[in-house]
């Protein structure tokens, strides 16, 4: 998969800052690597399950304290020119990309991304909190604090695998 320019410069920048708190060695130290989006579920009010139309995505914990995160839908449509303001809409809203600074409080089951780098200049700057469990095969699920969750949404989870080589 090519990664444009923007993208790699991102990554570049989130990962050079240098003189930040790393994850403790506990189970927040678990984050640390690099991880692949399995799933994106949300529960909603009535009771339904609806999986997110972003199937793909990469997600970097660096161990000097540094993550950065990129998903996006796959079926996106492909512009065959120049696009028109419909297409740039849907390619936009087809992404989700932060990166910044992150700080785990294991004890609480929590990591709080500090958002430097984003899509959106308005959420530069906030703090998105992070409900974080491994389970029994190594997986990382990630529940978005309710907080920060959408209108009937009552519940969105995000479940990674990690990536090796």
């Amino acid at each position: 998969m090519k990664m444009s320019r923007a993208a790699c410069l991102a990554f570049a920048l989130a990962f050079s800052a240098r003189g930040l708190v790393a994850a403790p060695a506990d189970d927040g130290g678990k984050l640390v690597g690099a991880w692949r989006l399995v799933s994106w579920e949300s529960r909603l009010a009535d009771g339904s399950t609806r999986r997110n139309s972003m199937t793909t995505g990469s997600l970097i914990y660096s161990d000097s304290g540094r993550m950065c995160a990129m998903l996006m839908d796959p079926n996106r449509a492909k512009w065959t020119g120049r696009p028109d303001d419909a297409q740039v809409r849907a390619a936009w809203d087809g992404v989700v990309a932060y990166c910044g600074r992150y700080d785990v409080h294991a004890d609480e089951g929590f990591v709080l991304h500090h958002v430097e780098f984003e899509k959106t200049p308005s959420i530069v700057g906030t703090i998105r909190k992070r409900w974080f469990a491994f389970d029994d095969a190594g997986r990382l699920t990630l529940r978005i604090d309710p907080a920060e969750n959408g209108p009937n949404v009552v519940e969105s989870r995000l479940v990674w695998e990690r990536v090796s080589r």
